[in-house]
């Protein structure tokens, strides 16, 4: 009698084990999955980083230009050519 449930119980442990190492594969499978799909957003929020500098960059600048506008036509021109329009207390507020 003792055979059959030594049997019965290394029949349940193989089948266990058989589990264990499926369950190990698929978990496997969808940690790769999360970690290409965190690597994706990784560079987005890079992306977006970077556009968030080159708008701060972009505004020192146009800022920095408008001043000079002031003593200096062409800028002036410049910056109205591309939408920009600068008067005298904007710039002069911004040299302060």
């Amino acid at each position: 009698m003792k055979a059959p449930i030594a049997t019965l119980l290394a029949a349940v442990c193989l089948l266990l084990s058989l589990a264990v190492v499926v369950t190990g594969r698929s978990n496997q499978g969808r940690a790769k999955a999360l970690q290409e799909r965190q690597a994706e957003l990784s560079r987005q929020q890079e992306e977006i980083n970077k556009g968030n500098l080159s708008q701060q960059i972009g505004l020192n600048l146009v800022r920095a230009a408008a001043e000079v506008s002031v003593r200096n036509a062409q800028i002036r021109e410049l910056l109205q050519r591309h939408g920009f329009t600068v008067t005298t207390e904007a710039a002069a507020e911004t040299s302060r």
